[in-house]
């Protein structure tokens, strides 16, 4: 049976592709993102870009009115820096600190 590009029994096995042929070709492993990893980006890419629009909400002229009359931010604002940093702390703990399978 031919397995990946063609050649007998060939197979991925991690970032290594294994052939049970030798037939004096050689072919060059492909770096696979495993997908375990797809998660922990996506987390990490929400926390950063919830993270940017809390500190822009945080920034606005609603929120600078509303933390001179009550002396703190818009409930918005710190809803979305503290997930964002959430975000960034799981994403980051998921694809850094992961055994990979």
């Amino acid at each position: 049976m031919f397995g990946i590009h063609g050649t007998p029994n060939a197979y991925y096995r991690g970032e290594k592709l294994i052939t049970a042929a030798s037939n004096g070709l050689s072919i060059k492993p492909q770096r696979i993102i495993p997908m375990t990893k797809i998660p922990s980006i996506a987390l990490l890419t929400v926390g950063i870009i919830l993270l940017v629009y809390g500190l822009d909400a945080s920034n606005s002229l609603s929120s600078s009115v509303t933390q001179a009359v009550n002396g703190a931010p818009t409930d918005k604002s710190i809803w979305l820096i503290a997930l964002g940093i959430i975000g960034i702390l799981s994403g980051g703990f998921g694809l850094f600190f992961r055994r990979s399978p």
